[in-house]
Parts: C-alpha cells; sequence; structure tokens
C-alpha cells in the first residue's frame, strides 16, 4: 500500500511540474526593437531637481529618496526617514525597506518566491543609475536578484507622477518579478504625526495613525475587487471592495490623494499602521506585474514533504505602472477636502457631471426562478413565477397609491436567457410570466406613469454555454490554463459551495458582441432601460495564452457599455462606469469593517450626490437594514426595497431561498418610508455633500446649498447646541433653525 501511495503522490507531482512548465513556457511574440530611452547620465553632483508653480521635487543622487516640498505652505513630503536605523520596530526587511522606493517580489526556479527592496539589493551596492531627461527623472534600478526595474517622476499641476516603465524592465533566466510595492513610506508619518488614511473600501473607512491595532491584519486588498481568474484566501465573512483607485492621506494639517493612473486593474492597496512591523504608519500602492499562484502539492499526505511550486503567466500586457501623488491647498484639511478636490477631478475628467436629481423609491421586481416540480409523478425543472408582467404593474399601482409618485424599477429573473442558464443577453419575455403581449403592456404602462423601468441583464456570468458564452472558447482562464469557475458561497459560512453548479466568466474580448447581443433584443421588445449587474462591480482577466488581462478587460467592458444607447442603470458600480449610468443602485453604505478601521464614512456618497442619482442594498434584503432608513437620510441615498407579488414560500427548495426578505407585504412600509425621506430630500436636492462628520452615535451632514442634517442612530436622546435630538431621529437645520424633524416614529 505504501508504494501505490508513493507512485500515486509521485504521478500528482509529476503531472503539477508539467503543468507548471507547460504554463511557463509561454513566449510572447517578438517586437520591434525599443528604442532606447532618452536622458542624460548623471552620476555627481547635488540632488536632481523638477519645479513648477505648485511644488519643488528632489531626488537624492545617493539614495534615490525624494523630497517634495509644497511651494504655497512651505510643508514638506519625505518618501524615506533619514535615521531609519533607530526605529524601535523594525527587524529584518522591514528595517531596509524604510529606505527604499520600491519593494518587489519575485520568484526564483531555486528559491521559490522571495522578497527585495532597492535600498538592499540596489541602492547598498550603487548598482542605481539616475537620468535627467526632458521635464523628468529616471532612475533605474539593478537588482542583484537578476532583473532592472526603470522608474520615471514627472511634475503634474498638482504634484508628481512616479511611472514603472513595463516595457523597459529585464529579467534573468529563471527570475521572475511578482509584485512591485511603490513609495512605501511615503509621508513618512510617524508615532508623532496626527492623521489618518481615508481607504476606499465599500462606502470609504479611516485608519487612525497610531491607533495601537497592532494586532489587527494589514490592509491588502485589489482595487476594484479580486480578480475572480486568481486564486485567493477563503474568506468568511462577506466583505464590500474598493471602487476607486485611489487613498487619501491626512497628515497634520496637510492633505495628499494618492490615485493609479495606468495599470487600476493590476493595483493593490496596502495599508498598516505604527508599531506593527515599522514605527510609520503606512500606504501605498502595489502593482501586479506577473500573476502568480503557488501550488502546495498533497499538503504533506502521502508521505511527501508539503512541495510547493508556482504557476506564472508571461508578465502584464501594460507598458507602464503610473501613481499620482496630488496635494491638496490649504490647512486643516481632512477627507472632506479629499472628497471636495477628487469629485471636482471627476467631473474635469468627464467621469462625473453635475446634474439635478430627485428622490426616487428604488424597487426590485423579481419575477421567477427555476425550481424542481413533478408532473403525474415525473420530476423536471419548471419556471416557478414570483412576479408575472401583470403582477409587476399591480405591484407599481399599489406603489404609487400609496404615495410613491417616483418609482424607479428593476425587473430581475424575467428574461428568456436567465431562465435558460447562460448570458442573460436576450432579454425576450417567457411565456410562464405572461409573454410577449403582458410584458408589452408593462413596458406601456411604465412610459405612461413616468417609471423609469430597467430590465436586468447579466452578460458577465452564465451556468450554460449559449447566447455568445461558452464554456471552452469563451471565458476566462485560470493561470492552469482551465476555465474560470465561480461557485455560490454557503450562506452560513460564506465559503464556497463546491457542490454547486458553477458560473462561467464571459472573457472580455467578447463584451462587445455581447452588448451587441443586448442592444439587439431592447430593440427588438422596445425596451428602454438596461439594469447592468454584477459586471458593474467585478471584472477578471483572462489568463489563457495570449488573453488580455485585468486592465484590459476594464477597457473592453468600458468601450462595450459606452456603445449601448439605452438608459442605464448600474449595480454598486465601479468608478469607470459612473459615466455611463443613468441611476446607481446597490450602493454600498458600509465597509468591509477590517479590525483596523476606525470609522465609515460616506465617501462614494460625497463624491456622487448632485452628479448620479443612487441608492443603497434592498433594505429588506440589507445587512444594516436596522439602521438602514437613518443612514439613508446622513448619506443622501434613495430607498430601495426588493419585492415580489408570491409569499415567500414560494422560494422554497430554490436558487433564492435566502431572499427570505422579499414580499409584497413590504410596499406599506417602502411607501411610507419614501414619503418621508422625499419630503427631507426636496429640501437638498440639486446639492452636494461639503461635509460628514461623526460623533459617536449622532451623524452630521452638510450640504452645499446651506443645509445641514443631525442623524442619531442610538436608541437615547442626545443633546445638542439646538436642542435635544430624539432617539433614532433626524433634525434638518438651515441658518442655525430648525426646519424639519423625522425619524422612526414620526
Amino acid at each position: 500500500m505504501k508504494n501505490i501511495k508513493s507512485i500515486y503522490a509521485s504521478f500528482c507531482i509529476a503531472f503539477i511540474i508539467f503543468s507548471c512548465v507547460a504554463c511557463n513556457s509561454y513566449t510572447a511574440p517578438k517586437e520591434a526593437a525599443v528604442e532606447p530611452l532618452k536622458g542624460t547620465l548623471v552620476s555627481s553632483g547635488d540632488d536632481l531637481m523638477l519645479e513648477n508653480q505648485k511644488v519643488s521635487f528632489a531626488l537624492s543622487l545617493s539614495t534615490g529618496n525624494i523630497t517634495v516640498t509644497e511651494k504655497q505652505t512651505g510643508r514638506i513630503w519625505k518618501s524615506n526617514p533619514e535615521k531609519g536605523y533607530e526605529d524601535p520596530y523594525a527587524a529584518g526587511i522591514s528595517k531596509t525597506n524604510l529606505f527604499s522606493q520600491l519593494v518587489v517580489a519575485y520568484k526564483t526556479e531555486t528559491k521559490g518566491m522571495q522578497t527585495t527592496n532597492s535600498y538592499a539589493s540596489c541602492v547598498s551596492r550603487k548598482s542605481v543609475a539616475f537620468f535627467s531627461e526632458d521635464s523628468a527623472l529616471r532612475v533605474e534600478y539593478t537588482f542583484r536578484e537578476g532583473f532592472v526595474i526603470p522608474v520615471r517622476y514627472t511634475l503634474t499641476d498638482s504634484g508628481f507622477a512616479m511611472e514603472i516603465l513595463y516595457d523597459r524592465i529585464t529579467e534573468d533566466d529563471g527570475v521572475q518579478i511578482s509584485t512591485i510595492e511603490l513609495l512605501p513610506y511615503f509621508g513618512l508619518a510617524d508615532e508623532q504625526c496626527n492623521g489618518y488614511f481615508l481607504i476606499p473600501d465599500g462606502s470609504g473607512a479611516l485608519i487612525n495613525f497610531n491607533n495601537g491595532k497592532t494586532d489587527a491584519e494589514s490592509v491588502n486588498i485589489p482595487v476594484y475587487g479580486r480578480d475572480l481568474a486568481l486564486p485567493y484566501d477563503i474568506e468568511t465573512t462577506r466583505n464590500e471592495s474598493v471602487r476607486l483607485p485611489m487613498f487619501g492621506m491626512k497628515r497634520d494639517d496637510g492633505a495628499c490623494i494618492v490615485s493609479v493612473k495606468e495599470g487600476v486593474g493590476e493595483a493593490y492597496i496596502t495599508a498598516s499602521v505604527s508599531g506593527k512591523s515599522t514605527a510609520f504608519n503606512t500606504a501605498s500602492f502595489k502593482a501586479v506585474y506577473r500573476a502568480m499562484e503557488n501550488l502546495s502539492v498533497l499538503n504533506g499526505s502521502l508521505g511527501t514533504a508539503g512541495l510547493v511550486l508556482y504557476s506564472a503567466q508571461s508578465p502584464t500586457d501594460l507598458s507602464a505602472f503610473c501613481v499620482e501623488y496630488e496635494f491638496l491647498d490649504g490647512y486643516n484639511l481632512d477627507y472632506n477636502s479629499i472628497a471636495a478636490v477628487y469629485r471636482e477631478k471627476l467631473i474635469k475628467e468627464g467621469l462625473l457631471k453635475k446634474s439635478d436629481d430627485e428622490a426616487a423609491l428604488y424597487v426590485d421586481l423579481y419575477g421567477g426562478v427555476l425550481k424542481e416540480k413533478s408532473f403525474a409523478g415525473f420530476p423536471y425543472t419548471g419556471i416557478e413565477p414570483l412576479t408575472t408582467y401583470e403582477q409587476a404593474i399591480k405591484v407599481l399601482e399599489s406603489l404609487s397609491e400609496k404615495g410613491a409618485n417616483r418609482l424607479v424599477a428593476g425587473y430581475r429573473c424575467g428574461s428568456k436567457s436567465y431562465f435558460e442558464q447562460t448570458l442573460e443577453t436576450d432579454l425576450s419575455p417567457v411565456k410562464a410570466l405572461g409573454g410577449k403581449k403582458e410584458f408589452k403592456h408593462l413596458i406601456e404602462y411604465a412610459s405612461k406613469n413616468d417609471i423609469s423601468l430597467f430590465f436586468h441583464s447579466d452578460f458577465y456570468s452564465f451556468l450554460k454555454s449559449g447566447n455568445g458564452g461558452s464554456k471552452f472558447s469563451a471565458s476566462i482562464k485560470t493561470l492552469d490554463l482551465a476555465a474560470a469557475k465561480i461557485y455560490p458561497k454557503k450562506i452560513n459560512t460564506n465559503i464556497p459551495d463546491t457542490s454547486a453548479k458553477p458560473l462561467y466568466l464571459l472573457a472580455s474580448e467578447n463584451f462587445d458582441k455581447a452588448t451587441q447581443i443586448i442592444k439587439d433584443s431592447a430593440r427588438k421588445n422596445k425596451i428602454d432601460g438596461i439594469y447592468i449587474g454584477d459586471i458593474g462591480s467585478s471584472i477578471a482577466g483572462n489568463y489563457a495564452v495570449g488573453g488580455q488581462k485585468r486592465t484590459s478587460a476594464i477597457s473592453n467592458l468600458t468601450e462595450a457599455v459606452s456603445g449601448i444607447d439605452n438608459n442605464i442603470m448600474i449595480s454598486a458600480p465601479n468608478l469607470y462606469l459612473w459615466q455611463y449610468a443613468k441611476q446607481i443602485t446597490n450602493l454600498p453604505m458600509t465597509s468591509s469593517r477590517y479590525s483596523v478601521y476606525d470609522c465609515e464614512v460616506p465617501f462614494l456618497q460625497m463624491l456622487l450626490k448632485g452628479s448620479v442619482p443612487y441608492s443603497g442594498a434592498e433594505m429588506n434584503l440589507s445587512n444594516v437594514s436596522d439602521d438602514a432608513f437613518l443612514l439613508s437620510i446622513s448619506y443622501a441615498s434613495n430607498i430601495h426595497y426588493a419585492l415580489m407579488h408570491e409569499k415567500a414560500s414560494a422560494l422554497q427548495n430554490t436558487d433564492l431561498y435566502n431572499y427570505y426578505g422579499l414580499s409584497d407585504v413590504k410596499i406599506e412600509q417602502a411607501t411610507v418610508q419614501f414619503k418621508e425621506f422625499e419630503r427631507y430630500y426636496d429640501l437638498i436636492k440639486g446639492s452636494f455633500i461639503q461635509g460628514w462628520y461623526k460623533n459617536s452615535d449622532v451623524l452630521q451632514t452638510d450640504f452645499s446649498n446651506g443645509i445641514s442634517v443631525f442623524t442619531n442612530l442610538s436608541y437615547s436622546p442626545v443633546s445638542t447646541s439646538f436642542g435635544e435630538l430624539a432617539a433614532r431621529s433626524y433634525t434638518l437645520l438651515r441658518d442655525g433653525a430648525v426646519i424639519l424633524t423625522g425619524g422612526e416614529k414620526s
């Protein structure tokens, strides 16, 4: 028996080694020779300088350290400490990281994954070259491990940019770079500094400097959510994701916005607090140059030693990875200042535009679900109607009659391709829900009554091949070149249920074709509004040979969505889709609530208010349902409910079994809350959020039209400067005078 186990183990190891070799054997097509970079080599003299009206930028020829001085305020921002060796917490590589501009993870054939930095491997060996270019400075780091990484610095109107020249990176045979972290200690927020990092995780979160949470796990989260084609650690909690390629830093009375300009799909935000590994609070971007996966062979079972191999793809298809550091004017800056500057930046770049807005009740109507049934003793899978097209009209009529005079309705689980379990691109009606005639009646009813009606389309994930989606030829591939499989999460543990049927994801090269089918179907069925689902907040690279990585996938998605002529509602979209959204729904109202966080802030809402109408998640399905209404007041977020005509018992033994909050009995609650919200929103419509503050359980939101709202989340009254704020209530003020009160008991 031992021999059999040994043979089996050897076979498994050999198979995986062969697979890894196959994954690593890909050679990119030969490209034309790249012209040498221009610039003058500088080997001695004073610091290299760049300067404009905003900042002066100094680059040390001896260390590679940078020093940036704001001309208006005199504030100084440095990349590295001068006396890092005195750090009481730093040990091992953390000590030399303090002096580094780059921290690099790489793989060798003999040692597996390793980490090094630009100080230990380059500066200390004097293997750094400095070049002066036209309006730029370039640094070339030659690492003793066998790779060269060139970096270029340029000035911007409000700061500077740091660019890793991907297309100029060289690697010795057997050496493969995985990730590169940029300026990990920029800002030098030590134990004497006051301030915090603003992380756009979910709605937004703050990490206070020196918060003492040294036992908490450091932040290491991918921008725009994790790449579903890559391996990941199992998460037992339901986390939000980062929907913006930026983070903010408040240091004493100054502030800085750090954002990715190129390579957003391959970026991670990292953050840690002082006392954990060094005396500094740190936040930075980490770039994925080459995706890798470690493979533990048999995990030490069957007599093996737990051999670890690495499966690696070809490097990124990008030419560069660029991060911009923007310094805010003025004094006593905070996250409100960061929001204001970033909002104007997005408007200037065309990703947002100012617009008028009105309160609306957002409702998701669930059409039907597949269910195991029987006929004459024979089992079959059939459609279980939850809200037929005619019943949808009845629900909308009921809402209108009860006072919801402005409705934004999303009709889900009701198209032909949804029930076929293929890509949801064919939006044609189905007979089980009423057929073409009743479908047309629903559209006409909505149009006649000024109801914004959107039909759900998921052109990203599918269970079965069809409608342009194929498990084999059109789906994304993982690093081992197999089709990526996405399993549903178990409701009690959030762990993937591998006993269920997996979803497959459409490769981005096919997005254009998918959206063309959607447009054709919408035209054929007289559909005006398209409700885009999960693809708005989730995007994956394709790791097939020659496949397009995540940044290219984002470009493909943006181009595909921009070609949809219909009005579009998008569920919880990442930044790159904001400009195409007529409505945004399911916007997160919380962060991932990691232990290292100190406070949640409505950063997304501060950017969107006054530009794109939005709502949070369905209140009757939300994990913050107790506070959902009061948070909607504070966040200026429209009321959102999920409804169906049938009773909840219809969901038993279906894939929607955990949507137990679905019911038309919520109509009364939805309309009562909407009418109160509308009364409040009429006073702040057209304005944007100018400031948001939290003092224990009292939230204060200041709007640009001079109105402030104070919201009390606690179950006890609170004394304020304008009088007592009742438990679970809110009060609006203008010029210090109360103009409106309300709450759970109003």
